[in-house]
């Protein structure tokens, strides 16, 4: 763990750091928070920390808004238990609001639905930093496993008292984000994690951790099975069009917990996007870099060492051309992997005919 002095300097960085975006703020009565699009509990307890934040510290009313959707059932349950109000992007909403903080995205980094002639007012995010003065207010900070971690700092700096539903929230943030401390965490999410825990609701985190889900749920469970093959120690399954673009991250999670498998990727389409995610256990993978060269000029991509995500524009293609393309990225991924024969692929089940009428 850190040393007593390493932790009392973070501590001066985050209280600085709060001073400086209440600053910024300060004119601003009418924010806008936005989230990346189809927003995860990181998002969503960030956002919601800091609408938390600036209404305790400045008597400032946020709107929180988000692209996309929010179709995950553990989000929805997270929303729902812990009664917190997010609302999609409305057009209006831009001109509405007098500024924008981005939460958990950046400006350019192509998964939120800022304008690109807009500017962010502030940027507070744990991704790889995309440009240099992005915002009058900036706090990026790679070393955090979550941007939930970067907002529990600011709470506990401006010695707040943090309410149950958002310790819960965030706490389930964090969680998520790193799965519990198993992925890309760092010291300081450790601390944040269990400073939380004392004022966690259990039995509502265990409600959200097991939501109810749609039948249709398991249907796509059922095609993810039949359409993922291994190659190695990766693990690929091409998931078709979704009704919700969370099920693909939500997939190459699940899929990475297959014994002997160390990279999983997932591709699906939802809208006119065609969707990566990418995941592996290995601390070095790098693999928002990896991504980012898959999809090259064709989409926008990016993301941690040990998971990442990607998008390409499939507007206007045939059936037979995404085929072809999701064929070429999984090609173009096992090179990249270093894999010299690329043709052998393992369905993930074969069943034998007896084992077929079991």
């Amino acid at each position: 763990m850190r040393s007593f002095s390493s932790l009392s300097k973070r501590s001066e960085i985050s209280q600085r750091k709060l001073s400086r975006l209440l600053h910024t703020l300060e004119n601003h009565r009418k924010p806008l928070i936005l989230t990346h699009d189809n927003p995860d509990p990181d998002a969503i307890s960030s956002a919601a920390a800091l609408d938390y934040l600036l209404f305790h510290k400045m008597r400032i009313r946020a709107k929180i808004a988000y692209g996309g959707i929010i179709g995950r059932a553990e989000n929805k349950a997270m929303m729902r238990y812990l009664k917190l109000k997010l609302s999609p992007l409305k057009a209006e909403d831009l001109e509405r609001y007098s500024c924008v903080v981005l939460v958990d995205t950046q400006p350019r980094a192509g998964n939120n639905s800022l304008p690109g002639k807009k500017i962010a007012r502030a940027v507070i995010d744990h991704h790889p930093l995309k440009g240099a003065a992005m915002a009058p207010f900036t706090d990026v900070r790679e070393n955090y496993g979550a941007t939930a971690t970067i907002l529990t700092e600011y709470l506990l700096a401006g010695k707040l008292d943090i309410a149950s539903h958002l310790a819960t929230a965030l706490f389930y943030g964090i969680g998520s984000e790193t799965e519990e401390m198993g992925r890309e965490a760092q010291d300081v999410d450790v601390q944040a994690y269990f400073s939380l825990f004392p004022k966690v609701n259990m039995r509502l985190l265990s409600r959200i951790k097991n939501p109810k889900v749609p039948r249709e749920f398991f249907a796509y469970i059922t095609r993810a099975i039949q359409s993922s093959f291994t190659h190695g120690n990766v693990i690929i399954c091409r998931l078709g069009r979704v009704n919700t673009p969370e099920l693909i991250p939500q997939f190459a999670d699940m899929l990475l917990t297959l014994e002997r498998m160390s990279w999983s990727i997932c591709i699906g389409r939802y809208g006119e996007e065609m969707l990566l995610s990418l995941r592996t256990t290995n601390i070095k993978g790098r693999a928002g870099i990896l991504v980012q060269k898959l999809v090259g000029k064709r989409g926008r991509a990016g993301g941690h060492g040990m998971m990442a995500g990607g998008r390409i524009d499939c507007s206007g293609m045939k059936e037979s051309e995404c085929q072809k393309l999701e064929e070429h990225l999984i090609q173009r991924f096992l090179l990249l992997r270093k894999y010299r024969d690329t043709g052998e692929l393992r369905p993930l089940l074969t069943l034998s005919k007896d084992e077929g009428r079991a």
